[in-house]
């Protein structure tokens, strides 16, 4: 799968925050086989990069669905360490189909270039463009 968004370098470093937005980046860069140990099926990370300056700096993840092909879907992580359980909940959530659920039922936010938005409110997945 080819992104349809432009995947740059991440901005300079930008402070003491940058090791812990490294792990997650690196943590997410893994999120397939975290999200197939538990039930998730055709997920594909297509890149990580982290986003923004200063305190709003956080990682994004880019990944497509065998189920939603041509689909490009867009997760922008939480700040490191704000829920320790959030790679569990959305893996939780993929795996039990709310992907399918938002997209069946055309409840979801495309930015510019088509990228699908995601993010969790406490434990659920829903469609949201960053900013």
């Amino acid at each position: 799968m080819t992104p349809r968004s432009t995947y740059a370098a991440p901005p300079p470093s930008d402070g003491p925050g940058d090791a812990a937005l490294q792990r997650q980046q690196a943590e997410f860069e893994q999120f397939v086989g975290f999200a197939q140990a538990m039930g998730v099926k055709g997920l594909r990370v297509a890149g990580t990069r982290i986003v923004d300056t200063g305190e709003s700096r956080s990682v994004e993840v880019l990944f497509g669905h065998d189920g939603f092909v041509g689909e490009l879907f867009g997760y922008r992580c939480m700040a490191p360490g704000d829920d320790p359980h959030e790679r569990v909940w959305l893996a939780e959530e993929l795996a039990t189909g709310a992907l399918h659920r938002l997209m069946r039922d055309g409840r979801v936010d495309r930015d510019a270039d088509g990228v699908v938005w995601l993010r969790l409110r406490g434990s659920v997945l829903v469609s949201a463009l960053p900013g």
